[in-house]
């Protein structure tokens, strides 16, 4: 399936530079958004303005343009997205690696792909998905190299999707996934090497409040960090587990 005329009229509207020839979108993206209200969770409300908006006074406020390549499958599903102008791979040594959303072989990683779908079903239109899918996703990544922090909580990838899990808890029908992602020969997501650097540091001990924070980028106290709670709680808890483990051998 391809873009229909009104598809293609309707992105046009929202987004002038991008072109669209077959089962291809490429061109300019402009992305002027503002954080409206910061939610608990996955939540979020932004508010997507026209791509000629002047910047606001709003500090949350961000404009900004990216040359992008999108491949889409039959059913009109971004399958594989490029920034082509390569500004995102840039600022990797500015953006912490659990907010670091961008795939081994630089595709951009939008979202997990049932959220994405689900966007996509409940979207007024193939052009509204298209905007709203990579606005949330270049207003995240400028939001964390400007401010450090993200403006509402992704998902993890490597290292810290293991951690997170755990955080919930540890049993039978996690726990391969768990340690399968701790196990990882795969540096660049925080497999392997970074769970080896992370016993080594913590010297295996579980990580205590007046510790400080091994996942933060400056010297934070445990008991101040307000990041990093699910990874310190899934770290001890792994700890905790193999423990247990090895005490009923």
């Amino acid at each position: 399936m391809k873009p229909t005329k009104d598809d293609i009229d309707g992105l046009k509207l929202l987004q002038p530079e991008l072109t669209t020839i077959g089962n291809r979108i490429s061109g300019c993206f402009f992305l002027s958004a503002c954080l409206e209200n910061k939610t608990k969770g996955r939540g979020k409300k932004l508010a997507c303005h026209s791509w000629n908006t002047e910047r606001k006074k709003n500090p949350k406020h961000i404009n900004k343009h990216f040359h992008i390549n999108i491949l889409l499958d039959e059913s009109l599903y971004p399958s594989k997205v490029n920034e082509t102008s390569e500004k995102l791979l840039s600022w990797k040594s500015d953006i912490p690696s659990e907010y670091w959303h961008i795939n081994s072989d630089n595709t951009l990683c939008l979202s997990i792909e049932s959220d994405i779908k689900l966007k996509q079903q409940n979207s007024k239109s193939f052009a509204c998905f298209i905007n709203e899918l990579l606005t949330e996703y270049f207003y995240y990544m400028c939001y964390v190299k400007k401010f450090g922090n993200e403006p509402w909580e992704a998902y993890r990838h490597g290292l810290f999707a293991a951690l997170d899990k755990a955080s919930e808890g540890i049993n039978e029908s996690n726990s391969e996934s768990i340690f399968n992602t701790l196990t990882s020969d795969i540096d660049i997501w925080g497999g392997k090497k970074k769970w080896n650097t992370l016993l080594n540091k913590m010297k295996c001990l579980g990580i205590k409040h007046n510790n400080n924070c091994p996942f933060c980028q400056r010297p934070t106290l445990v008991s101040r960090c307000n990041s990093h709670k699910k990874q310190i709680k899934g770290y001890n808890k792994i700890l905790r587990y193999l423990s247990n483990q090895g005490s009923k051998q």
